[in-house]
């Protein structure tokens, strides 16, 4: 996915992110999202 793609998904759950986060931190949060039970 691209960084855009994964910044949808982001907000999407409603997950504030920087916008100039790393694929890996963008992907580090969905997962965390994932792991709370979202």
């Amino acid at each position: 996915m691209t960084n855009s793609e994964l910044k949808s998904v982001l907000d999407g759950l409603g997950i504030a992110y920087n916008a100039k986060a790393t694929k890996a931190e963008l992907i580090a949060l969905i997962e965390g999202a994932e792991n709370d039970g979202v």
